[in-house]
C-alpha cells in the first residue's frame, strides 16, 4: 500500500499540469478555428439579411395570392352577372317590341294614345341603355387601379 501513495501523489501533481496543457491546446484549436467578430457580424448580418428577404417574401407572395383569388372571384361573378344582364335587356326589350306592336296592331283590343307610346319608347330606351352603360363599366372598368 506504500508504494500507491508515491503514484497517487505523482499523479495528483501531474493532473494540473495536464489540465493546464490540455486547456492550452483547447484554447489554441479554438483560436485557430475561431471567426473573427466582425466576420461573425457579418455572417449574422447576412442571415439576418437573408432571413428579412425571404420573410418580405413571403409577404408579397401571399398578397399577390390574395389579388389573384379576389380577381378570379370578381372575374366569375362578373362572367355570372354579365349573362344574366344580357338575358335581362334581351327579354325587356322584347317586351317592350310585343307592347309596340300589339299597340300598333290593336291586337286584342290593346291600344295606347301617342303622348303614352311616346314616353314608354323612351324611358324603356333610356333605362335599357343607362343599365347597359353600367354594366359595361362594371365588367370593363378602365380604372387602372382595379386592373393592379
Amino acid at each position: 500500500m506504500s508504494e500507491q501513495k508515491p503514484l497517487n501523489r505523482q499523479a495528483n501533481k501531474a493532473r494540473p499540469r495536464a489540465e493546464a496543457y490540455l486547456l492550452a491546446a483547447q484554447e489554441a484549436l479554438q483560436k485557430q478555428l475561431a471567426i473573427p467578430k466582425s466576420a461573425e457580424a457579418e455572417i449574422r448580418t447576412d442571415d439576418e439579411r437573408k432571413t428579412l428577404e425571404l420573410a418580405q417574401s413571403r409577404i408579397e407572395l401571399r398578397e399577390l395570392e390574395k389579388k389573384y383569388d379576389e380577381g378570379h372571384a370578381l372575374f366569375d361573378t362578373r362572367k355570372e352577372y354579365a349573362g344574366k344582364l344580357f338575358w335581362l335587356i334581351v327579354s325587356w326589350l322584347s317586351a317592350v317590341i310585343i307592347l309596340i306592336a300589339m299597340a300598333g296592331f290593336r291586337a286584342w283590343g290593346f291600344s295606347l294614345s301617342d303622348s303614352v307610346l311616346i314616353a314608354f319608347i323612351t324611358s324603356t330606351t333610356v333605362s335599357v341603355l343607362g343599365l347597359f352603360i353600367v354594366a359595361a363599366k362594371w365588367l370593363f372598368p378602365s380604372d387602372k387601379s382595379t386592373h393592379d
